[in-house]
């Protein structure tokens, strides 16, 4: 992004004073509010990129309509000066859930089954108030420095679930690597919470193993993969995932939606996984990969 703002500059009533991670549409700067002094996370959109300026209005836009929730950031405000569109976020001291895995390699199952249950709680609060994560990934899961909680970030291709503006059909939206079967279709109509739950569970995935449950060469390869070939169990590249744990893995990454759980008993289910107990879904939902 040559043309953002660097540490020192004002937007608004914000003061830039560090980065804090940059791509292709943007990037995050550590703000501080100049006259009451509280530092918040500002993410800035690149100039005259209207496509990624109407994306990050609409992250702010659906983070505004959620209640507040331990486990999803919060936006505190949005502005436009000078051809620059910002949002203000909640700052999450700590670091995404893809950069732990690549400097200390798989979480500890107790340490991913918390992670997993912070998201799912965090899906359910999101898909109660009628939205679509659409792309739930580690990257997107900031895990905290302080207390080790995860929240759910990145809602810039989030929608409501029966909004079909923002796509055309056959546009491919969101990571493929964690991306459900009928995302990966880029039928818009067929994203809903399922697909957000079909994420959480390569995301757990992830955690478990290191990587993502199709690691492929190519995009076609694993576009096909993903909506024709099973998911390896966890413990079979992980002896010690226990077998409660496999089933729920298995019932999140279902390649049909309707088998899925819903994010709320997701959230239950790893809970009961966590005190040692069976996860309790129902046999449709435990069923796997067909």
């Amino acid at each position: 992004m040559p043309l953002a703002p660097g540490p020192g500059r004002r937007l608004g009533a914000w003061v830039l004073e560090r980065p804090l991670g940059a791509g292709g549409m943007g990037a995050v700067f550590v703000a501080r509010h100049a006259e009451l002094g509280h530092a918040r996370a500002l993410k800035v959109v690149a100039p005259r990129d209207e496509a990624a300026r109407r994306r990050l209005l609409r992250e702010g836009e659906a983070l505004a309509r959620l209640e507040p929730h331990p486990h999803v950031v919060a936006v505190h405000e949005a502005g436009e000066a000078d051809g620059l569109a910002w949002v203000v976020l909640e700052l999450v001291e700590g670091e995404d859930l893809d950069g732990l895995l690549d400097r200390r390699g798989p979480l500890p199952v107790a340490r991913a089954l918390e992670v997993a249950r912070d998201l799912a709680r965090a899906l359910a609060h999101v898909h109660a108030a009628g939205l679509v994560h659409r792309d739930v990934k580690p990257a997107n899961a900031l895990v905290r420095r302080d207390d080790g909680r995860a929240v759910l970030a990145d809602f810039g291709l989030a929608r409501e679930g029966t909004d079909e503006r923002l796509t055309a059909s056959g546009a491919l939206l969101g990571s493929p690597l964690y991306m459900a079967p009928e995302q990966a279709t880029g039928v818009r109509a067929a994203v809903g919470p399922p697909a957000d739950v079909f994420a959480l569970g390569a995301t757990l995935f992830a955690a478990l193993t290191g990587g993502p449950p199709w690691p492929r060469d190519n995009l076609p390869a694993l576009l096909y993969a993903v909506q024709h070939e099973p998911a390896p169990a966890p413990s079979s590249l992980r002896p010690d995932v226990p077998p409660a744990l496999d089933a729920v893995v298995a019932a999140l990454l279902a390649k049909d939606p309707a088998a899925r759980p819903t994010a709320a008993d997701a959230a239950a289910a790893l809970a009961r996984v966590a005190a040692g107990e069976d996860p309790g879904l129902p046999k449709a939902a435990r069923a796997g990969p067909t």
